[in-house]
């Protein structure tokens, strides 16, 4: 969702909070009649065997793409600046190439690429020709461009105002595998003497999207799992150390995702430079949110030149984020889908070799004009929390499918409240439950597996945050649908169920493990493990052994006390269990009549 603590400006009365809880119940129920419709237009088209709509145009391509070079023998404007003026330095890619990758530091900029072959992407060859201008540069002065690899050897060097750089067998940044990364060394020279120079990280990738098979990296199959992030902490707001933006990405890294949404609003330069670092995918933005504001234009337009001319270096960024569910109280929609024009036009001017995308809200509808401005969408849906029907997820995927079969698709927001202290033996929509929160995420990846063409999905979020306006979960102002608590301390079960899917890091978990009193004689207890074999011990004896993979579910009699103990492979985990005569009534939520706005 948006991020909660704009709510402490808007709104301000319990009013107003009350109005906007009437309008939400409104449109939950006019988006079950929807999603009711698309059940039937699905069945119909499934029955008669139709075709389904004919696209847009704006759906006539087939997969998104960076922009082709131009006759120049560049890659569209990437030289020029949101003014049509050249930068002090532009590195355009040669005729060959298929995608490019620019620095910009200071006053410099380049442009580097990795050879497209028509089967792909092949690390055999890289050009970079370069157009240097310097407005004070005098008979004795020049500018020199060094490229070196990550040993600190020259892999390509050329001065003047007009050089070519000529790479052999270049190294790809390929995500989380291997982010490789060169240093890109701008030198002013006077009389051959360096007097100045500016250096930055780049790497050399491609990427792609097809509507029908999702996100490509460097030509190949490269599916997008991942999370959303804030980067915000108790007590330091926004203001934290590196050393917790070290601690963001381990717990990121350990998780196994592949790619980081950074929500909503320009994140510290030094994550950027982590991402780059590790491999990790992201989607840029900027804080454009929930209301379209006429005066605010230029502020929006002025936060994505920024966003932009300072992170155009990054490998990692593969889109620049528009807007974050716009339209949730937007008044003057002309203005508003204008704005989007603007920004949409503005990106692809200051930045030809990415794509554009925007985060639709709930009740943005799948025809609303917004959500087909930019080269790629996603949809904030909480189908399963907010409204009841876990369903409802694969119905709305397939029904935007069937409509818009050439329009990547991603999810950019899903998630449920999770709190470590509270749990249950039935858990159910709405009652805050560690396993309730384990139970829609599961769901969640089953039903992403089923739907492998979507360009995206994150998970909001990846950790729990501050948001004033909200009343839930028995902790005031947090938002408690991060996989990982606030101060990084406890990770719930949903964070083992995510890293069972992604992470190659063998381990074994035993769900449930702080919900240790049990009024039942016999219990369920939930194993995820990325081994294919998990066995259960009670009380030191073999228990069970089962094959399967991710989730493995075992029935264990309880009287008493009994040890668990689960093994998967050289990995093990302990829990332990009791039987009580009745129930601990700090396991359950005692609800309160706040009026605070919970569902956002």
């Amino acid at each position: 969702m948006k991020h909660d603590h704009l709510w402490r400006a808007n709104p301000d009365t319990a009013e107003e909070m009350d109005e906007i809880e009437r309008r939400r119940k409104r449109a939950m129920r006019t988006a079950i009649t929807l999603l009711a419709l698309a059940v039937a237009v699905n069945v119909a088209v499934n029955e008669f065997s139709c075709v389904g709509p004919s696209p847009s145009k704006r759906d006539a391509a087939p997969a998104v793409q960076q922009s082709a070079p131009d006759d120049r023998g560049g890659a569209g404007q990437a030289g020029a600046d949101a003014d049509g003026e050249e930068p002090a330095l532009s590195l355009d890619i040669a005729p060959e190439q298929a995608e490019a990758t620019r620095v910009d530091q200071d006053a410099v900029r380049a442009a580097l690429g990795a050879y497209c072959k028509e089967k792909g992407i092949e690390a055999s060859r890289a050009y970079v020709s370069a157009v240097l201008s310097f407005p004070s540069s005098t008979a004795s002065s020049y500018l020199e461009v060094e490229l070196l690899d990550s040993e600190g050897r020259t892999a390509a060097k050329g001065e003047g105002e007009n050089t070519f750089l000529h790479l052999d067998a270049p190294h790809l940044w390929n995500g989380i595998k291997d982010p490789y990364l060169y240093t890109c060394v701008v030198r002013l020279l006077q009389d051959g003497k360096p007097v100045d120079e500016v250096t930055t990280k780049v790497g050399l990738r491609s990427f792609s999207v097809d509507p029908k098979k999702g996100f490509f990296l460097n030509g190949k199959p490269y599916p997008l799992h991942g999370v959303s992030r804030h980067q915000d902490r108790k007590g330091l707001g926004n203001a934290i150390t590196r050393e917790m933006h070290d601690e963001d990405m381990a717990l990121i890294r350990e998780l196994g995702a592949n790619t980081v949404r950074l929500a909503h609003y320009q994140h510290d330069q030094y994550f950027y430079d982590l991402c780059d670092q590790y491999g990790m995918v992201v989607w840029a933005e900027i804080s454009y949110i929930s209301e379209h504001l006429p005066n605010g234009r230029e502020n929006t337009i002025s936060q994505m030149k920024e966003l932009i001319h300072q992170n155009y270096n990054h490998p990692s960024i593969v889109c620049w984020g528009v807007s974050n569910e716009i339209t949730i109280s937007t008044k003057d929609k002309a203005d508003m889908l204008d704005n989007h024009r603007v920004l949409n036009e503005l990106c692809h001017k200051m930045d030809p070799t990415r794509l554009t995308t925007l985060a639709c809200y709930a009740m943005c509808g799948p025809f609303n004009p917004v959500a087909h401005i930019t080269d790629l969408v996603s949809w904030n849906l909480y189908l399963g929390w907010y409204v009841p029907g876990l369903f409802l997820n694969d119905l709305w995927m397939d029904f935007f499918h069937l409509v818009y079969p050439n329009r990547p698709l991603g999810f950019s927001e899903y998630g449920a409240e999770g709190m470590p202290n509270l749990h249950s033996a039935h858990p159910r929509r709405g009652d805050h439950t560690e396993e309730y929160q384990a139970k829609y995420h599961e769901y969640m990846l089953k039903c992403f597996d089923r739907h492998p063409w979507l360009w995206a999905t994150h998970v909001w979020n990846m950790f729990d945050f501050a948001a004033d306006a909200r009343d839930q979960g028995g902790e005031p102002g947090m938002n408690h649908k991060g996989l990982v608590t606030f101060d990084r301390k406890t990770k719930k079960d949903s964070f083992y169920l995510y890293k069972a899917w992604w992470s190659e890091e063998n381990f074994v978990h035993i769900c449930s493990k702080r919900f240790t009193d049990r009024t039942e004689k016999e219990i369920e207890v939930k194993v995820y493990s990325n081994q294919h074999t998990v066995a259960l011990y009670a009380d030191g004896k073999k228990l069970a052994e089962q094959t399967g993979e991710h989730i493995f579910k075992f029935r264990v009699p309880l009287h008493g006390k009994v040890e668990l103990k689960a093994v998967a492979g050289d990995c093990i985990d302990t829990a332990s269990f009791c039987n009580v005569a009745e129930p601990n009534p700090s396991y359950k939520l005692v609800k309160t009549k706040s009026k605070s706005a919970n569902w956002v």
